[in-house]
C-alpha cells in the first residue's frame, strides 16, 4: 500500500509502510494512504498508531490541509491520456531509395528509424519531430524523383 505524509508542510510519497516508520512521525502528523477517504493524523492510523498512542479512539478525519483532495491513487499509477505512435515512414523511404533520389530519401529513412526508439522511451514530442523529418525528406526524394523522369526519359531516347 503506498503513503503519503505531510512533514514540514512538504507532502511526501508515496512510500511503503517500512519508509514511513523510518520517518521522523509525530502524533499529529497528517498521514493518508490509498483507501482513506481524507488526510488523517497518524495517531490514528491502525498500523502506526501502536508507537504514538497507548489508546486510540478509533479513526478521526482530519480536514485536508491542501485545497486539492489527494488522488486515489499515485500520480505514477494514474493512467495518462493515451499516446498514439506517429507513422515511421520506413517502408516509404526503402521504396523511395530504390525507385527516386536516394540521398534523400536515406535522410528520410535516418529519421524513420528514430521515430519508434523515441516512442518508446516516452519520448513524443521528439518522435513526433523525426516522424516530420521523415516525411519532410520523403517528399523532397519524390519530388526530385518525379522531376528527374523527363531528363532521364530523354537520356535512355539518345
Amino acid at each position: 500500500m503506498n503513503y503519503w505524509v505531510i512533514i514540514d508542510n512538504e507532502k511526501i510519497g508515496p512510500m511503503q509502510l517500512e519508509e514511513v516508520l523510518r520517518l521522523p512521525l509525530k502524533r499529529d502528523t497528517l498521514v493518508w494512504h490509498t483507501g482513506l477517504p481524507s488526510w488523517r493524523q497518524a495517531c490514528f492510523i491502525p498500523e502506526l498508531a501502536g508507537t504514538f498512542c497507548a489508546a486510540s479512539s478509533g479513526p478521526v478525519p482530519v480536514v485536508n490541509p491542501y485545497t486539492q483532495p489527494m488522488p486515489s491513487a499515485p500520480a505514477a499509477t494514474t493512467p495518462q491520456k493515451a499516446e498514439t505512435k506517429p507513422p515511421t515512414y520506413i517502408a516509404w523511404s526503402i521504396v523511395a531509395i530504390c525507385l527516386c533520389c536516394a540521398i534523400p530519401a536515406i535522410v528520410s529513412l535516418i529519421y524513420a528509424a528514430k521515430v519508434t526508439p523515441r516512442f518508446d522511451t516516452r519520448d513524443y514530442e521528439g518522435a513526433r519531430k523525426a516522424s516530420d523529418n521523415a516525411e519532410l525528406w520523403l517528399i523532397v526524394s519524390i519530388t526530385l524523383g518525379v522531376m528527374w523522369l523527363p531528363f532521364q526519359y530523354v537520356l535512355f531516347m539518345l
